[in-house]
């Protein structure tokens, strides 16, 4: 669709498109943002003091590694916004023939 979208839409019909997305996804995010505070709340509510500190242990635990494999990943894949925004070579402009010539 990213190739395709300019012959098949009109600029503004994507920018709306985008703008909406964008809303949606900030909702979205606050929505959750908002259900998980309510739901820490909860819990933290039911813990005893022996459970406090397994439960912060818990929380440092898995906040590392999610950092560590967000780094991880980070630095290990290679990165795309160098292939998307590069002018199209010849080798992918190959493939349209173009207006068909007839040679003589």
């Amino acid at each position: 669709m990213s190739q395709a979208g300019p012959r098949i839409g009109q600029a503004a019909g994507r920018r709306q498109t985008e703008a909406f997305w964008s809303l949606a996804t900030f909702l979205i995010n606050g929505a959750l943002f908002i259900l998980v505070g309510l739901e820490a709340q909860s819990v933290a509510r039911d813990l005893a003091s022996t459970d406090l500190a397994t439960a912060a242990i818990t929380v440092a635990a898995i906040t590392a590694v999610v950092i560590g494999v967000r780094f991880a990943f980070l630095f290990t894949s290679p990165t795309s916004s160098a292939s998307s925004t590069a002018a199209p070579s010849s080798e992918s402009a190959a493939w349209d023939p173009g207006p068909a010539s007839s040679a003589p």
